[in-house]
């Protein structure tokens, strides 16, 4: 299936998010608030929506969806890897570490 030139239209609304306490901290000349472009409300304590802006973007005919189907989960499987494989690294440093811990008998079980 092959996408049709189509134009859409989406309301965007810009929010000022408050820093986060670790930032604050650790950054004291941070800005109190950064900024993020959502599509939806954003619920954090003490956000403010600061714009709404009209944003408007043509899709171009002939894109191939299923091709772009493949591609994006392949770029889904890829990072679902990745995540799984910094997991398996975590677990086996545990492993290793549990396994260099000596079992002291000289208590006799007290």
């Amino acid at each position: 299936m092959k996408t049709k030139k189509t134009v859409i239209k989406q309301k965007l609304n810009i929010w000022a998010i408050p820093q986060g306490t670790y930032t604050m901290e650790n950054d004291p000349d941070a800005p109190p608030f950064y900024f993020e472009v959502k599509t939806d409300m954003c619920w954090n304590t003490g956000a403010v929506n600061i714009h709404e802006v009209e944003f408007s973007a043509e899709i171009p005919e002939g894109i191939d969806i299923t091709y772009k189907a493949i591609e994006t989960l392949t770029e889904a499987k890829k990072r679902v890897q990745a995540e799984a494989h910094r997991q398996i690294v975590d677990i086996e440093k545990m492993i290793n570490n549990l396994m260099y811990l000596e079992h002291d008998d000289d208590d006799n079980g007290r």
